[in-house]
């Protein structure tokens, strides 16, 4: 995965201070996967050949949407042709992206590097969550959000567990050492946010029946709860914030699919196993283990998830075909029964295949694909 970890890198690179481009063609995500950095304002540098852009604010002077479309599209262009021809990522049509298959592979890495970054102190100050978390999750996942794992009705959730689900790392201190103030920050997406900037709790588990989201006035300021979803830059794999599209998967989607079918295929929460004491070798055949069980369960789900496509696209073909022996027997072509005969001999044998594949998985078990 060293791959990913090289593009997770560089976006790190990209700040608000030195980065105001504000195009999704021009994203530090996109930027990162072509092999460059943020190397100053609005300027970017290969960190192979050593190649830079630096991006012209098209918005200087009269504003001329022609002029920013063709600003954008020559940049975007300049992402795989600037570099030297020797360099890796010269003319590179097919740029290695963060793909879903990454997440299901490696989301349990991602959340337990979350997830242990809060330590396990019970005093830990952490951000108010939004009682939007609930839309977000589902009804049916809010039982993996407690400290045990085990179904609940009440909203009393273990705040470290929503904000490593929704790929957000704790950092003691900060960036910036002379300011100390813990925060919390995405590795998918470089966004890092101070802590004290929302209103806080100390302690681990939150209700979230008792949050509102209304902004607070405190010391001459509104202070705001915190959304783990909106709160992600627009261009993270991990956590796409403004509007929820349930028919895409993005890695916290995953991580709470995931998350929820080992509590429900093994009974007991991760984060209980890993404190059992169990050895190396427990621990690497698990991940193995688990790993296979990823793969053979999106296997049989991509299957499902395309099934209905399948039987709309069959009724589709045969009515043309229909359609087609019609016009020909109005002609009157001798062939027209021949095909007519094939028709219907293809046509059980693909319901026959539809039948075999159509393989039936406990619903509390769905992973969604893309």
């Amino acid at each position: 995965m060293l791959v990913v970890d090289d593009i997770l890198k560089r976006i790190q690179t990209f700040s608000s201070y030195t980065w105001t481009v504000r195009y999704k063609q021009l994203s530090p995500y996109k930027c990162a996967i072509h092999g460059f950095i943020n190397s100053g304002l609005n300027e970017i540098q290969c960190q192979i050949c050593t190649e830079k852009i630096k991006i012209e604010d098209p918005y200087e002077g009269s504003y001329d949407p022609v002029k920013v479309l063709d600003l954008v599209a020559r940049y975007k262009n300049q992402l795989k042709t600037v570099h030297a021809e020797e360099c890796f990522f010269h003319n590179q049509n097919n740029a290695q992206k963060i793909s879903i298959d990454y997440f299901y592979q490696q989301w349990r890495i991602h959340y337990n590097n979350n997830y242990y970054s809060y330590g396990n102190q019970e005093s830990i100050e952490l951000p108010l969550i939004s009682p939007k978390v609930l839309e977000y999750i589902g009804e049916k996942s809010v039982d993996i959000m407690n400290l045990k794992g085990s179904i609940i009705e009440s909203s009393i959730v273990e705040v470290p567990k929503i904000l490593s689900i929704f790929g957000w790392r704790y950092l003691k201190g900060s960036r910036a050492e002379e300011a100390g103030q813990d925060q919390l920050n995405c590795d998918f997406c470089g966004r890092c946010v101070d802590i004290l900037a929302y209103k806080t709790q100390s302690g681990r588990m939150q209700n979230l029946s008792e949050v509102s989201d209304n902004l607070e006035y405190t010391s001459g300021k509104f202070v705001p709860i915190f959304d783990p979803l909106q709160e992600h830059k627009y261009y993270c794999k991990w956590a796409k914030p403004r509007v929820i599209d349930h028919t895409k998967q993005y890695g916290w989607t995953i991580c709470i699919e995931m998350l929820r079918y080992s509590a429900i295929t093994e009974g007991k929460d991760f984060k209980d196993r890993a404190e059992e004491g169990r050895t190396h070798e427990n621990i690497e055949e698990e991940k193995v283990h688990e790993s296979i069980l990823a793969e053979q369960t999106k296997f049989k789900l991509e299957i499902l998830n395309n099934m209905q496509e399948l039987k709309s696209l069959k009724e589709k073909t045969f009515k043309k075909c229909e359609d087609i022996i019609k016009s020909s027997e109005k002609l009157g072509l001798q062939e027209s029964k021949k095909y007519s005969d094939m028709i219907e001999h293809h046509r059980t044998k693909l319901e026959d295949l539809i039948k075999e594949l159509d393989l039936k998985v406990d619903p509390e078990k769905r992973i969604k694909t893309t």
